[in-house]
């Protein structure tokens, strides 16, 4: 019962802060001038406000303290607490150069630097990818291939979710449906903290896909960084508990 008014309260608090906010933040965008110009790649054909990402890592973040005030104790253990807030940490770091790069432009080389900066951070951390597991081969150790294949696979998946953000709906819609299904195979599995996660993050970009639908009123552009991220490293804590229930797995947590 508890479990079930956490996940409900997690997707109806993102979902209601993100839905409510966003007139605000499309305010404060279109005062400053912070628009994202129509291109060949693009389907609108009028600048619109891009900074709606704010409203989804605030909105994800509230709905998770708010959850952890309540029923953190009965739902994450001390350890499980200090890894998810580790991937919490990393997630809203690379939310942070997104907000950067939107702001005052990174140059590419620097945003690169700074992603890849994070990604091993997030590494150092103990959250990695330890080992792949092959058919027909069976599970290969990467030993010190670990931190470049981590950086490589974060990295990667950030940038790709932003690249495919070309139509409207398309980047919040599969991250969304990315995070549903997580959540989804985690309750199943009874990693019920990550499933949280999940939903709020879902509820965020269900909220946000209200504004986001052809046509578009707001873009969130560097969202995609913080979504992504959480959707890669909690996929990555099924993996481990599929292959092996051990410390030492493929994101070990």
């Amino acid at each position: 019962m508890l479990l079930t008014c956490c996940l409900l309260t997690v997707l109806l608090v993102s979902a209601s802060f993100v839905i409510s906010s966003i007139p605000f933040v499309n305010q404060f965008a279109r005062k400053h001038r912070k628009f994202d110009s129509p291109s060949a790649r693009k389907m609108h054909q009028r600048p619109i406000a891009r900074l709606g990402g704010i409203s989804i890592c605030l909105g994800t973040l509230l709905a998770l303290i708010i959850v952890w005030l309540f029923a953190g104790q009965s739902i994450f253990s001390t350890t499980l607490s200090s890894k998810v807030a580790c991937v919490l940490l990393g997630s809203f770091a690379f939310f942070l150069i997104g907000l950067a790069d939107d702001l005052i432009s990174l140059s590419p080389v620097l945003r690169l630097v700074m992603q890849t900066g994070v990604a091993s951070l997030v590494w150092l951390a103990d959250v990695r990818i330890d080992f792949m597991s092959l058919p027909g081969i069976g599970i290969i150790h990467l030993g010190w291939l670990s931190l470049p294949i981590t950086i490589l696979w974060l990295v990667g998946v950030v940038n790709a979710i932003n690249w495919i953000d070309g139509l409207d709906g398309l980047a919040s819609g599969v991250s969304c449906i990315a995070a549903i299904s997580v959540s989804i195979v985690c309750l199943f599995t009874g990693q019920y903290a990550i499933a949280l996660v999940m939903l709020a993050l879902a509820g965020s970009l269900l909220g946000f896909l209200y504004y986001n639908f052809n046509p578009a009123h707001i873009l969130w552009v560097m969202a995609g960084r913080i979504s992504s991220v959480l959707c890669l490293l909690e996929r990555a804590l099924l993996d481990s508990s599929k292959v092996q229930p051990s410390p030492r797995s493929c994101c070990r947590f």
